[in-house]
């Protein structure tokens, strides 16, 4: 059950100056390796030019998330109307300055409020990026933490918008203020009725004063001219002009300040400056938290933490693996090329059919010497293989040296676990065939773990078993019946329970899902080979994860299990540093102690000699 990731459309694949191809058949090439520089050789600018792409699209990606974000908080004028008296009365109450009066200075002259007008719509976003820009560019020891604290702020904002819609002051008829924008120009928004492109109903937290505050506050740390303390004029400015023109009440920015002060103490991450490699760029090392017992473990990163929050704001969980999607009328129909790999670095892809399975062999660049991997899927059984399973396949070839072999299994509703195994028993014997046992992994994520344990549990007494097993976020039972699954549904992000209940008992039919091959928890759990299992605290197959490794060792198999915390499902396929120390340690497992073996044959396709299984 995948990360929900974008879908990449079918794509031409060109083969070193021939012309694109449009489709690929059994044996046919898909891709072509970018060619690898020699060693010693490589463009110094490469990395960091990839580095910045990156980051853009990340920033872009946050402002995305959080404009959309203001838009379904958008529609509480009643609520927003009623909040905006209430602050209003509060700041009197407090004794803060009028805004009235401050607007009432600036009214003397249509300049000053047109240049502040112009000031609000134009200076707030591109200083912000520009200072970003700065960062990157001039000080990398000082960007990443600025830019963590800005996607933070941003966040924090925009719960507080979800939580507490407020009008601003520009839309109380009583308080003297006018629409400066709207009178004078120029204006960022439209008549708050007919403007659907923006929530103008967000006033608090200011993020123009926050943005602002942490830009200067940046620069000053970041510089170390006796006249860095001017930047503070900055969001001074900000806030006079936010105010005056009758956007933002005073406790806006005072909010957006008191957020900005403290998230230092609420992620602990960002109180201390990351490590500098030989290049200049921050080194990601996890921050540890210290249990009551004296140990230590890693904490969330940054990016983990917002992921959960974007994820559970979009209420992924309430529509990604819905039974509506897959089952009916509404169900639609599917891409019959919707398992195509992207283009993919430092590997060839080709597709080699086995029995009418669309099969991909992923081999590395280095030649895949070192062995094999069958890698199985994820997708609750029901959804088709996405970019990042993909990615995480490439991952895999290039840091162990292995060939990796893909099959895209028929799917759900329309087949079940007895149309599925006996082509892939299949599968693994020609896999294995290839060179020794003891080279061979069975990886899977999600349901393609279940699978995969089942695959091995299935295996005929005279079949060679692999020499590692590997589980990421393994669905291993799909009745779903553990009695520690209900506490930790409601922080899972993205699985709901029922939905996996009613996708495990289609998968099934006509068994129940407690036979083996589709909840593998109830199989035999010995002779299996080293199994590696990888699961997050927040995910709800988490409890039938720690369940496994109990039952397996009054089996007497052990099982070396890697729990994540605050990991959400399948994190390993999403750009995180943890998915990355996941992909390492994988990496390390895998990796020959003792010379590599000459390449193996390819896997070659043979007549179809079996009717292919009808959709039921």
């Amino acid at each position: 059950m995948p990360v929900p990731l974008a879908e990449l459309g079918p794509a031409p694949y060109a083969v070193d100056g021939a012309s694109p191809q449009t489709a690929a058949g059994p044996g046919t090439a898909v891709r072509q390796p970018r060619s690898v520089p020699a060693a010693g050789r490589r463009p110094v600018g490469c990395p960091r030019a990839l580095g910045a792409v990156r980051e853009l699209l990340l920033v872009a990606a946050l402002w995305a998330a959080y404009s959309l974000g203001r838009l379904v908080a958008d529609g509480h004028v009643p609520t927003a109307m009623a909040n905006a008296h209430r602050v209003w009365d509060l700041e009197r109450a407090l004794h803060l300055p009028d805004e009235a009066s401050l607007q009432h200075l600036l009214a003397h002259s249509e300049t000053l409020l047109r240049t502040a007008n112009g000031y609000y719509a134009y200076v707030h976003f591109p200083a912000t990026v520009a200072f970003l820009v700065w960062l990157y560019l001039r000080r990398p020891d000082h960007y990443r933490r600025a830019r963590n604290t800005l996607a933070v702020l941003t966040g924090a904002a925009l719960v507080v918008h979800l939580l507490f819609p407020l009008a601003p002051p520009r839309m109380l008829a009583d308080t003297g203020l006018v629409d400066t924008a709207a009178r004078y120009g120029p204006s960022v928004y439209g008549s708050p009725t007919a403007d659907d492109l923006t929530n103008q109903y967000a006033a608090m937290p200011s993020l123009h004063v926050g943005w602002a505050l942490l830009v200067a506050v940046g620069l000053v740390a970041a510089t170390r001219s006796r006249w860095r303390w001017l930047w503070l004029i900055h969001p001074a400015l900000t806030l006079t002009v936010v105010v005056a023109t009758a956007n933002h009440y005073w406790l806006d920015g005072i909010v957006a300040a008191a957020i900005l002060a403290l998230i230092p103490f609420l992620l602990p991450a960002l109180r201390r400056p990351p490590a500098s490699g030989t290049t200049g760029h921050p080194v990601r090392t996890p921050v540890q938290k210290t249990r009551a017992d004296g140990g230590t473990v890693a904490m969330p990163s940054i990016s983990s933490r917002l992921l959960t929050v974007s994820l559970t704001l979009a209420g992924v969980r309430r529509w990604q693996f819905a039974p509506k999607r897959f089952i009916g009328a509404a169900a639609p129909p599917r891409d019959p090329n919707g398992h195509r790999p992207p283009i993919l670095r430092h590997v060839t892809v080709r597709r080699q059919d086995v029995e009418q399975w669309p099969t991909y062999v992923v081999t590395p660049v280095s030649g895949g010497s070192a062995g094999q991997i069958l890698y199985l899927h994820g997708g609750a059984y029901a959804t088709e293989i996405t970019v990042g399973h993909w990615n995480l396949v490439a991952r895999l070839a290039e840091r162990t040296d292995r060939t990796v072999t893909v099959p895209i299994y028929p799917l759900t509703p329309e087949y079940g676990h007895r149309d599925v195994f006996p082509t892939l028993h299949r599968l693994y014997r020609r896999v294995a065939a290839l060179g020794s046992a003891d080279r061979l992994a069975v990886v899977g994520d999600s349901a393609g773990a279940g699978m995969a344990l089942a695959l091995v549990q299935s295996l005929p007494a005279g079949d060679p078993r692999p020499g590692d097993l590997v589980l990421l976020s393994p669905w291993l039972d799909a009745t779903m019946t553990n009695p520690d699954i209900p506490a930790i549904a409601p922080r899972d992000p993205l699985l709901k329970p029922a939905h996996l209940r009613s996708l495990g008992h289609l998968y099934a039919l006509p068994d129940l899902p407690s036979v083996a091959e589709v909840s593998p928890i109830n199989g035999p759990l010995r002779d299996l080979g080293r199994v590696t299992l990888f699961t997050g605290t927040r995910d709800v197959l988490n409890p039938d994860a720690r369940r496994l490794r109990h039952l397996a060792a009054e089996q007497g198999t052990e099982i070396v299990l890697h729990e994540y915390p605050g990991m959400l499902h399948d994190w390993v396929l999403t750009p995180i540093p943890e998915a990355k120390r996941v992909i390492g340690q994988i990496a390390d497992l895998l990796t020959p102690t003792r010379p590599a073996a000459p390449p193996p044959p390819q896997l070659k396709p043979t007549p179809d000699r079996s009717p292919p299984p009808q959709p039921r």
